[in-house]
């Protein structure tokens, strides 16, 4: 389950960066009982949100970024062809494509297939693109 997998990944990170004063067992602890007892309420219905963390939590962006952690090194290294950058801000990819169109599309297939509900959703643009709101131009 997506849930396990952001706890165990979050566990992970403690391991990779130890400190000796931070508790890792209650900073778990309540990671665990934030993600697994969402529950909010809307049209005067009650639901219980079973994937990912909800909207607003503070922890939300530093944990998203810990869970796609080992996503961005698969996407950066595990296809025959590399980009030539990847760059991710939050939910935001941008990348410098090496190959064919054709190979692109491949890599996307690939790229969908590394955590099983991210998706993402490719604009391609020769010239000028479009990122987080800025304007990306390409001289040749």
């Amino acid at each position: 389950m997506q849930l396990d997998f952001i706890s165990e990944t979050v566990r992970e990170a403690f391991q990779e960066n130890p400190n000796p004063f931070r508790p890792n067992e209650a900073i778990l602890q309540l990671l665990s009982l934030t993600l697994y007892n969402n529950d909010f309420e809307f049209n005067s219905q009650f639901y219980l949100q079973l994937c990912g963390i909800a909207m607003g939590r503070k922890y939300a962006p530093s944990t998203a970024n810990i869970y796609l952690k080992k996503f961005d090194h698969a996407a950066e290294n595990s296809f025959h062809i590399h980009p030539l950058l990847y760059s991710r801000f939050l939910d935001d990819i941008f990348g410098i494509w090496p190959g064919s169109k054709s190979e692109l599309l491949q890599f996307q297939h690939f790229f969908n297939s590394i955590i099983p509900g991210i998706k993402d959703r490719l604009t391609i643009r020769h010239q000028i693109i479009d990122f987080l709101d800025t304007l990306v131009y390409k001289k040749t």
